[in-house]
């Protein structure tokens, strides 16, 4: 069964009931809380979740969102990579934070962006080439060879920044039963990339580190050339413990299934039981578009 992320209706309502009731009404019993969910909020549905209504299978961190000097909320405000101690600490005690409030409603995951490392993104670069045709031509490959390049000389220092917080963090939450979703990200320059899923995997074995598969962010890496969407999957899915569906048009993500060019049905062989299968798409997306992207991915047999 999908559970539907609040990422699709948290920044139109300022009742968790309501938030709640939206995502009820398209027969979804499961829901993932996003990252823009209030502490106010986060309360009113942990009322909601312990009459049974509805089950909160994961929280996207951070969840619910911090006090923070930071206008902008996102689940990159603090950077678990940070090469600055004090925001490194910052952000392994947010990330804390949001495995009590998963402790507190029931829910089996969290879903953490790991950080980045501060260089030029080159991705948007890459992007902008895509779109006006130039994805097989030498600037192309040029620029993304130069990504490559840079990108392998300035990880190491961020990577360890990494380790070091996953260490604190995999420990303090040894024996809860929350699996740490290591999330697959979208920009180049962001941890991890495919090759620093399997390090972390492997460094922290018996942990309850496992791998989450963003299905738009894997396709987009792909298509641009990055990292291979196919080897995601070979590699990882058994260590999977969730995934995120939405679909792709272009290097447009986070759309909704069947409205784009992921090929969802060869998704089918990676399913398992114990998945969290996640539905994240974004506005504008209607009720309606989302429901049709549902019957999308059931017939795929997922």
């Amino acid at each position: 069964m999908f559970a539907l992320s609040t990422s699709w209706n948290a920044w139109r309502h300022t009742s968790g009931k309501e938030m709640v009731e939206d995502i009820l009404s398209l027969g979804f019993k499961k829901i993932e809380l996003n990252f823009t969910v209030s502490p106010e909020i986060f309360d009113q549905i942990l009322s909601i979740e312990e009459d049974g209504s509805i089950q909160v299978t994961s929280l996207h961190n951070y969840c619910p969102f911090p006090s923070s000097k930071k206008k902008r909320v996102s689940p990159d405000m603090f950077s678990l990579s940070s090469i600055n101690e004090e925001e490194r600490l910052w952000a392994v005690k947010q990330t804390l934070n949001t495995f009590e409030s998963a402790l507190r409603i029931g829910a089996k995951a969290v879903v953490v962006h790991l950080g980045y490392i501060k260089m030029r993104s080159f991705t948007r670069e890459l992007v902008s080439l895509f779109i006006r045709g130039k994805r097989n031509t030498e600037k192309y490959e040029k620029l993304l060879g130069k990504f490559k390049s840079v990108r392998e000389k300035k990880s190491d220092q961020y990577f360890s920044a990494v380790c070091r917080s996953l260490e604190t963090i995999l420990n303090k939450i040894e024996g809860s039963g929350i699996g740490f979703g290591i999330e697959t990200r979208f920009y180049g320059n962001e941890i991890p990339s495919l090759e620093e899923i399997g390090v972390l995997l492997e460094r922290f074995e018996g942990s309850s580190a496992g791998y989450w598969h963003d299905v738009g962010h894997a396709r987009v890496k792909d298509v641009l050339g990055i990292d291979s969407e196919d080897e995601h999957l070979d590699l990882y899915c058994n260590k999977m413990i969730g995934m995120h569906f939405h679909d792709v048009a272009g290097i447009r993500d986070h759309k909704v299934p069947g409205t784009g060019n992921v090929d969802f049905s060869k998704l089918a062989p990676f399913m398992k039981d114990d998945l969290i299968k996640v539905i994240e798409v974004h506005p504008p997306s209607t009720a309606e578009d989302i429901i049709r992207g549902l019957s999308v991915l059931e017939r795929c047999k997922l």
